[in-house]
């Protein structure tokens, strides 16, 4: 009966390791950071530079933030990452939910303030920088590869810009 009953605490014993071991189970996250732009001069160029612009490009030294949850809030960011010159990151993370945002919307929110050239909608901007850049969730699935594209607008054309007063390209 002894036996019997150290037998079953030492199953409890490892199950309960191997089920702490799984929830400290570390992932090897890899991924790359591109960039586009619009185009923003006067005339319409040659088809080739417009998909050029479109055409994504390796954003080197861009530093994300990587905060637990669905968004962007102020909580502490858990992790810090640069990209190298070809715009790739690693991560080690936990099994969660995480918001990866750039270094700029890890700051506290900061209203724009309307001048000769902007009016800005600042309800839309506090929306947009409560959104991720990029949610990532880790868990079952095998995630690797995650790619994460930033987009330049042209100054007249910015997302949350209810209002453009300056001069435009010609």
């Amino acid at each position: 009966m002894k036996s019997i009953f150290l037998h079953f605490i030492l199953i409890l014993s490892i199950s309960s390791c191997v089920a702490q071991k799984s929830k400290n189970k570390m992932y090897i996250i890899s991924g790359k950071v591109t960039e586009t732009s619009d185009y923003c001069g006067g005339a319409r160029p040659p088809e080739e530079l417009i998909e050029q612009l479109k055409t994504p490009k390796p954003l080197a030294d861009k530093v994300l933030i990587i905060k637990s949850g669905k968004n962007n809030s102020l909580t502490k960011s858990i992790q810090k990452t640069k990209t190298d010159p070809y715009g790739n990151f690693t991560l080690v993370l936990k099994a969660g939910t995480y918001c990866i945002v750039d270094e700029e919307k890890s700051k506290k929110f900061a209203s724009k303030n309307d001048d000769e050239n902007y009016e800005w909608d600042n309800d839309c901007l506090k929306k947009n920088w409560g959104h991720c850049d990029y949610l990532l969730v880790i868990g079952k699935d095998k995630v690797n590869n995650i790619e994460i594209n930033y987009h330049n607008h042209c100054n007249y054309r910015q997302p949350c810009l209810k209002k453009f007063k300056g001069a435009l390209p010609r």
